[in-house]
């Protein structure tokens, strides 16, 4: 029993180790990359209402995306495809959040297919004011 135990110890162990190495990899590669163009801004989202910002990426770039948000709210990110919205990232009730988007790793997008809209919706009862930064970078 003891052997399972120390196992399933050392193959977690391993795969924390090739998870951490691939997330680095993957931040290594858009951290050097050119910057396109960056938006920075404070919103203010009303009470049951929401805030979109939209951003155009071609084949190459990617969205390197950061928020805060003084209470938490509802956030994702979408492009409309030919039939239907998808959503790579959907967070409910997050006051935060980072990342990266790269429309050549989304199964459904197509080359017609440029904006990317980041959304907040305020579910509260009273106004939440956010911070975001955005960059578009060059792969």
């Amino acid at each position: 029993m003891f052997t399972f135990f120390k196992s399933v110890l050392v193959l977690g162990a391993i795969l924390s180790l090739l998870i951490g190495c691939t997330a680095y990899r993957q931040q290594q590669e858009w951290e050097h990359a050119k910057v396109l163009s960056i938006m920075k801004d404070n919103v203010t989202v009303k009470p049951s209402g929401s805030s979109e910002e939209c951003f155009a990426l071609k084949k190459g770039q990617t969205l390197v995306y950061k928020f805060k948000a003084a209470r938490p709210l509802d956030f994702n990110i979408h492009y409309h495809g030919k039939d239907q919205v998808h959503y790579p990232v959907s967070k409910s009730e997050i006051t935060e959040d980072d990342g990266i988007i790269d429309p050549a790793r989304h199964h459904f997008y197509t080359e017609d297919q440029e904006y990317y809209c980041l959304m907040w919706e305020n579910p509260g009862m009273r106004p939440v004011h956010i911070s975001y930064e955005c960059e578009v970078r060059k792969k």
